[in-house]
């Protein structure tokens, strides 16, 4: 089956951010033979005219125009297809704001539908994605004449026949026209055209795929725009085609009473607003404080977790260097039970608690006797030592060995000093009376 040959009109103003996108989503459609024809229509921010020109190729055509409306820039596109020859003018036509997208399979699936149409279906229409500003899916309604007449039926972006945009302008057809009426430049013109194929005979088939993106992008759009002046826009759309509207005036009316009551939307308040419609106002602003509510409470909890996450962290440092001050501490306890057997093991230290020892087995009238003379002697030695170094104001220049001398010969008779101890002795001695005032002390000797 050869491939569908579609020709897509992408009118631009000041879109120019947005149209590579637009046009590269075009030329990306599998199994289609695809021309783009882009029209920049008088943008003034400067950009957008570059930014079309950028995009030619031999399969896109790029046009200027003064600005003259939507309507108008598309009815140029259309012009200037034909212009191009066979190729471009060929089986399909769509249409495609340079700020939205299409889905790769758009051309095809659409022209899988028309190619098995009957010769009275005009487009294949499909589902709206909204992106961006925009969220969910318009699910099209399937065509209804009578419908289409009281609101449009789907977007504009849908794949056309050739042969039915070229019927509104044949020379014999009753009033000839544009496809486009550049005089809706406010909008409503894509309903107005589904309008005018429909009063030639024409109708469109759904297909309930969602292969159209449209972009919203700002808070302010045409679209809004066209719904603010909905009744003058419609009005319009009633007064050019009098030969749709007038024969079905009455099933027009009855058609629209009954979706109303089939809505419950026939009852009426004091502002003239129906009370289901006002109850779902408030339903959608109760809906929107509680988002409001939800996103505070979400911002809460993110602080609230944030806070629970640093006081972990923290509270994994503090356990960490409690380790570390549990580490040292037995560390610090076991240098100490070192120093304390080491000191313990020390020949002065055992003398001196072998000597507590025995006069703690001596009878009382003994031990107090000596305790009393060894506190004496203590005392007594202090006060020689401190006096002899004062009588000797040379004492630090003399030799290490000299200097011990002296201090030695300071000393009373029977007195223990450190260097008259053995070895390992040294440092601890045990300062002992001796009952002979006459008599040394001899290392090793037994004290009488």
């Amino acid at each position: 089956m050869p491939e569908p040959r579609v020709t897509f009109v992408i009118p631009c103003f000041n879109h120019g951010r947005f149209v590579a996108a637009a046009v590269q989503s075009c030329l990306r459609q599998r199994d289609a033979d695809v021309r783009v024809v882009v029209v920049d229509d008088g943008s003034t921010d400067g950009s957008t005219p570059d930014a079309c020109d950028g995009l030619a190729s031999d399969r896109v055509h790029v046009i200027h125009q003064v600005n003259r409306g939507l309507p108008a820039a598309r009815n140029a596109g259309i012009t200037r297809a034909r212009e191009l020859g066979r190729d471009w003018h060929a089986e399909y036509l769509a249409f495609l704001d340079a700020d939205d997208f299409i889905e790769e399979t758009f051309a095809k699936d659409l022209a899988d539908a028309l190619g098995t149409a009957p010769p009275d279906v005009s487009h294949a229409y499909c589902q709206e994605r909204l992106v961006e500003l925009g969220h969910g899916t318009w699910k099209v309604p399937d065509w209804d004449a009578d419908l289409l007449l009281i609101t449009n039926l789907h977007p504009v972006t849908c794949l056309v026949r050739w042969n039915a945009i070229d019927a509104l302008s044949a020379g014999d057809t009753p009033r000839p026209r544009a496809p486009f009426d550049e005089t809706m430049r406010l909008g409503y013109e894509d309903w107005e055209l589904w309008i005018a194929l429909a009063s030639r005979g024409f109708r469109g088939v759904r297909v309930p795929k969602v292969l159209f993106n449209w972009r919203r992008h700002s808070n302010d759009t045409m679209i809004f725009d066209a719904v603010r002046r909905h009744d003058e826009l419609y009005a319009h759309i009633i007064r050019s085609h009098p030969e749709m509207y007038g024969p079905r005036l009455e099933t027009l009316l009855r058609r629209t009473n009954n979706m109303l009551r089939a809505w419950n939307m026939n009852w009426l308040d004091e502002s003239g607003e129906p009370i289901p419609l006002i109850n779902l106002k408030r339903a959608r602003d109760e809906l929107a404080r509680l988002r409001e509510q939800h996103h505070r409470l979400g911002a809460d909890v993110g602080t609230l977790k944030a806070r629970a996450e640093l006081a972990e962290r923290e509270t994994l440092t503090l356990a960490a260097e409690r380790d570390v001050a549990r580490d040292e501490a037995a560390r610090l306890r076991a240098a100490n039970a070192r120093i304390t057997n080491e000191y313990e093991r020390m020949g002065a230290v055992r003398l001196h608690h072998a000597s507590h020892r025995l006069l703690a087995s001596l009878p009382s009238f003994l031990s107090r006797p000596l305790k009393r003379a060894a506190g004496f002697t203590t005392r007594l030695i202090a006060t020689a030592i401190g006096a002899g170094r004062d009588r000797s104001p040379d004492r630090a220049q003399l030799h290490p060995d000299t200097q011990q001398d002296a201090h030695r010969n300071t000393l009373p008779p029977g007195v223990v000093t450190p260097d008259t101890l053995a070895p390992g002795a040294a440092g601890a001695a045990t300062i002992e009376h001796s009952p002979n005032p006459t008599r040394r002390h001899t290392p090793g000797a037994r004290t009488p």
